[in-house]
């Protein structure tokens, strides 16, 4: 019954959100589609349909949080304790910097080497085509869609409350590879399929190892704000960087579990 129960609450944090995300988009479309109709000077498709996307996340995004936080209401929980909204030390953020960048590289080599493949063709050309929509945006309306409320929304679903969720049925490493799995499969393609299940993975290793939401969407801020705003002539993608990016991931991870342990330690020497 209490699998089922969780089961259920995982299923509406996705719903939820999705649904107001299709709604606002629908609208933006039309609005879109209305604007063609009579602009006379001719309108760049492209961007209208990028800026209703981005306000559509920003809007949907924002409705979702309120709600769940309503929702946690009525279950008589703490939303921020249960998400684990807690103070973090300054140089974890500053890790958290340096993984935005990593990752971000890591997932721009793998999208390159994907495209070697016919089976990602289609889903490549939609991505590219989603990624051109979003970069044409207004600036402010990017960053502060893709680049914060994307992340800090998609947070508080996966490595907050579904993670919360998914904690009740399962071990702990287990949760970590299902909520990155979940967090893939959200994305509705099969290029961001494979790399945002790695992200979602790791993202849920950072939680877990910090204790603190802000650090995975600390990671996520600057991992979608780079990938924004780093221009093509701009990125270094290839096998020696990639590797690189791999090895400062792995120390920056290795930090965080020393200190975790260290933690760890003393909280058990206090307790004695």
């Amino acid at each position: 019954m209490k699998i089922f129960k969780g089961m259920l609450f995982i299923i509406l944090y996705l719903v939820i959100y999705y649904f107001f995300q299709i709604l606002f988009m629908i609208f933006g479309v039309a609005f879109v589609k209305v604007l063609e109709t009579v602009s006379t000077q001719g309108l760049n498709s492209t961007k209208a349909m990028g800026n209703a996307l981005i306000t559509s996340i920003i809007i949907s995004g924002t409705i979702s949080f309120f709600i769940y936080w309503g929702i946690s209401y009525l279950r008589k929980q703490k939303f921020f304790k249960i998400c684990n909204f807690k103070k973090v030390k300054f140089h974890y953020l500053i890790i958290a910097l340096i993984l935005g960048f990593t990752l971000n590289s890591i997932n721009e080599y793998l999208v390159i080497q994907l495209l070697k493949f016919d089976i990602f063709k289609d889903a490549l050309t939609k991505f590219m085509f989603m990624s051109e929509m979003i970069t044409s945006t207004n600036t402010i309306i990017a960053i502060l869609g893709v680049g914060i409320v994307g992340p800090i929304i998609e947070e508080v679903i996966f490595r907050g409350l579904i993670f919360k969720e998914l904690e009740k049925m399962m071990p702990i490493s287990l949760v970590i590879v299902v909520q990155g799995i979940l967090f893939g499969i959200y994305h509705l393609n099969l290029v961001q399929l494979i790399y945002t299940t790695l992200i979602g993975i790791l993202l849920g290793v950072a939680y877990i190892l910090t204790k603190s939401l802000w650090v995975p969407i600390f990671i996520h801020i600057v991992n979608n704000i780079s990938a924004l705003f780093i221009s093509e002539d701009q990125r270094i993608i290839n096998l020696p960087f990639f590797i690189i990016s791999i090895i400062i991931t792995g120390v920056c991870y290795m930090y965080f579990y020393k200190k975790r342990e260290k933690d760890d330690k003393k909280v058990n020497e206090n307790s004695v």
